[in-house]
């Protein structure tokens, strides 16, 4: 059964997946340059999301927000971010984002 978590490390496998499918269909920057190819690094990545939720923090105006992963056992299947309010450019595109895997849909 699939369901929302906190970001995990147990989904390692299947997230690198997903982030290769995402650079395949091309425009997700959130993931140039993420370096979660060994279990240390990935443990790392995880680790700030779930102690920093918004990953781009030092980009001024971004509020604090929610980031839940969707998965299905050890399957990551996509993501969504709840920003607690709005404010600079959310204001434009909104308080809620979602991206689910390509192969997820």
């Amino acid at each position: 059964m699939a369901e929302l978590i906190t970001p995990s490390v147990h989904v390692h496998a299947s997230y690198q997946a997903a982030v290769e499918e995402y650079h395949d269909e091309g425009g997700y920057p959130d993931f140039d340059d993420l370096d979660i190819g060994t279990a240390g690094a990935f443990a790392h990545y995880v680790d700030q999301l779930r102690r920093v939720p918004v990953r781009r923090a030092g980009l001024p105006g971004l509020p604090a927000m929610t980031l839940m992963w969707w998965v299905e056992g050890c399957d990551y299947l996509g993501r969504i971010s709840l920003w607690h309010k709005l404010s600079g450019d959310l204001v434009k595109s909104g308080h809620i984002g979602y991206d689910v895997r390509p192969s997820a849909t």
